[in-house]
């Protein structure tokens, strides 16, 4: 029987769509790499358990109530020698998901666990860390890339972290923590004026304090964030906007460096502020105008660029062709930009993509005058990246500004914190860390993302203020 020739022509073009689905999706899917965010209730898993459990099982959970960045320590007592016990840790975050770990441990032979002395037996983590009941914690109901981030996102409040033991299916002891974003006592007020637009956060007391301008990245809008944490750790903070407010431009290109140096003089000018110790602090796009802030603005005490680049880059409004990204005195500053590519086909499709590679191969080829003069800094310079940075090779760039000031005879000192398989981004607190934020892959093992925070912090605040964070 023949098929009448319409019908062919149809059966042919529905194989073909077909085809060129899956060949798009073959080419255009994302590769899967460490972004399991899949939930696993160890304790339901444990089918035999070392029973009988004493009524008198306790959790000391210390400190009750504490900043989110302060490490917790966690001890079960009273199991019998060497009894299996399961933990469980739960809280909400702002969209009222549920986010949960849970780990079998043994106690020793006085019958105590000890999260920060004893690893776990089943988890979805495996070392010695009570922290990781904060930082391993993942949505209940399967979300691809959460976020987990404070109950109200503008104004972060504190939550409450619920942990128990179990064991048989029976709540053997249970309490609750209070984790902060923000000290008692800071102060945040929204600025509005000199054509400045941001949120200044001060440390309760008369000071003077050291300060810091922040500086966010692509995102645009104010950072909050940021600013809370310097002000809970003794730090003067502005968080400045720069795009994507009124009445600031709406996308990231042509900011007149001024606008920045504008920035530091009104923190110089702040009755709280120690004039001769006002930072700056920028991150990933905000790296750039940290680090051309602090080498043209004499006022400066000192840079520090997490994820930074070595360079500048386009902007981020390609309606016109590319642009720079900055200007200075009325003219676009020199900049590089990355090739077309599927990826950004990728990423108008919403889906996850690295961009490390785009930017490695415009590196290869930057011209001298890309490169931002961080040898004009008047202060010492901290530089903070990861090895697994999958959005751009921060790392390389940090060894970039590395070798330009020790080549040019810089005086101040150089600081890095590089952290092998550290991604893109980490939060100053003990949360679960992110790595992919659609439509960028940010990367980073989790451990490794918890461990350049805390790295990170440290060193941020050594040269801010000369301490240490815990």
């Amino acid at each position: 029987m023949k098929w009448p020739r319409f019908c062919l022509v149809r059966v042919l073009m529905a194989v073909a769509a077909i085809g060129a689905i899956l060949l798009a999706w073959v080419v255009l899917a994302p590769r899967p790499r460490d972004w399991d965010w899949h939930y696993r209730d160890a304790i339901a898993e444990q089918k035999a358990w070392d029973a009988p459990y004493p009524s008198s099982v306790r959790l000391e959970v210390t400190p009750a109530d504490a900043l989110a960045d302060v490490p917790l320590a966690v001890r079960v007592v009273g199991l019998r020698s060497h009894q299996r016990v399961g933990l469980r840790a739960w809280t909400r975050d702002a969209k009222g998901r549920r986010w949960e770990v849970s780990g079998i441990w043994r106690a020793d032979a006085t019958g105590v666990v000890d999260l920060n002395r004893d690893r776990p037996l089943g988890a979805v983590f495996d070392r010695a860390d009570a922290s990781a009941l904060l930082t391993e914690m993942r949505p209940v109901r399967f979300v691809p890339h959460p976020l987990f981030i404070s109950p109200t996102a503008e104004h972060p409040s504190p939550y409450t972290v619920h942990i128990r033991a179990e064991a048989q299916g029976r709540i053997l002891a249970e309490t609750t923590v209070t984790r902060r974003y923000t000290a008692h006592g800071v102060t945040c007020t929204e600025v509005r004026e000199q054509g400045l637009v941001g949120v200044y956060c001060l440390p309760p007391g008369k000071g003077p304090f050291p300060a810091v301008l922040v500086l966010g990245g692509s995102e645009g809008g104010i950072p909050r964030l940021w600013p809370t944490w310097w002000a809970s750790h003794g730090v003067a903070a502005l968080g400045l906007a720069y795009f994507g407010v009124d009445p600031l431009p709406s996308h990231l290109v042509l900011i007149p460096l001024e606008y920045f140096q504008q920035a530091v003089d009104w923190l110089l000018e702040r009755p709280a502020v120690d004039s001769t110790r006002v930072f700056v602090w920028g991150a990933s796009r905000g790296s750039e105008a940290a680090l051309l802030t602090a080498a043209y603005h004499p006022g400066v005490a000192g840079v520090i660029a997490v994820s930074p680049s070595s360079v500048v880059w386009s902007g981020l409004d390609f309606s016109q062709g590319p642009r720079s990204a900055w200007t200075y005195q009325g003219r676009p500053l020199p900049f590089l930009t990355t090739a077309l590519s599927l990826d950004y086909l990728r990423m108008m499709l919403r889906i996850p993509v690295s961009l490390r590679d785009e930017f490695e191969r415009a590196l290869s080829h930057a011209p001298d005058e890309v490169f931002i003069p961080v040898e004009r800094v008047r202060g010492p310079v901290l530089l903070i990246a990861g090895t697994d940075d999958l959005l751009w090779p921060s790392d390389v760039f940090v060894q970039q500004i590395k070798d330009r000031l020790a080549a040019r005879g810089f005086s101040y000192p150089v600081q890095t914190v590089v952290v092998e398989g550290a991604g893109h981004a980490f939060f100053p607190y003990l949360v679960p860390p992110v790595r992919v934020v659609p439509p960028l892959v940010l990367g980073g093992r989790r451990e490794a993302n918890v461990r350049l925070a805390r790295e990170a912090c440290d060193a941020m605040l050594r040269v801010v203020t000369g301490k240490s964070g815990h």
